[in-house]
């Protein structure tokens, strides 16, 4: 019996775990993003500096939006608030290459996944 007991406790404790989603720091984030611009669209150091100020800026202001009511509202007020700040920063070509990832990382956050295999 004790034994049945133990081994119903340790899958839903293990069931608990792997539901469980990472989520990564506001400055994990940003540095990723800046990571990824750095190798795709060749910035300078200058440029760098200032995307990753406005990226950590948006990435802890999205975190504090989380928590209100309206969040939807106030996140997509942040995140073109952002597009604008790194629009002034980038050409046209690297713009459009922006563009195209943020909106594959936007899609996919919307999708939901079905069966024990996700996609990455």
């Amino acid at each position: 019996m004790k034994l049945k007991i133990l081994i119903v406790s340790c899958l839903l404790i293990t069931s608990f775990s792997a539901m469980a989603q990472p989520r990564y720091s506001p400055e994990v984030r940003a540095k990723n993003e800046v990571s990824w611009m750095k190798d795709s669209l060749a910035l300078s150091k200058e440029k760098l500096d200032k995307i990753s100020k406005i990226s950590l800026d948006y990435n802890l202001n999205m975190d504090k939006a989380s928590d209100l009511p309206g969040k939807d509202k106030a996140q997509q007020k942040l995140m073109k608030k952002k597009d604008a700040a790194i629009k002034s920063l980038l050409n046209k070509t690297q713009y459009q290459k922006y563009c195209k990832k943020e909106k594959m990382m936007r899609d996919s956050e919307k999708v939901i996944y079905k069966g024990n295999r996700q996609p990455y």
